[in-house]
């Protein structure tokens, strides 16, 4: 399994990471790593979802796709996506 992790920040199970998927509308993140997700890793990395780079919750609703925005773009992403990036609070 490959992992892309942010060197100074925690992971999942290291304590006070979460997935995006568990995020709230509105909430302001850091990606901290985007697990094995080999279908579009390298797309999220063009899409600017790399370690270490901020986010921000825009619509998080439980049965559609997750809306954040990323610099000055706005992505949606499905709940399989949305679980495979670990962020932390900003």
């Amino acid at each position: 399994m490959r992992l892309f992790r942010a060197k100074d920040k925690p992971a999942g199970g290291d304590g006070g990471g979460m997935t995006l998927a568990q995020a709230l509308t509105g909430q302001a993140l850091v990606v901290v790593e985007v697990r094995d997700h080999r279908r579009f890793e390298h797309r999220l990395a063009e899409l600017g979802l790399r370690p270490g780079v901020r986010i921000k919750v825009v619509s998080h609703d439980k049965g559609g796709p997750f809306i954040i925005a990323v610099g000055g773009s706005r992505l949606a992403l499905g709940k399989d996506t949305a679980e495979s990036i670990v962020v932390c609070p900003e």
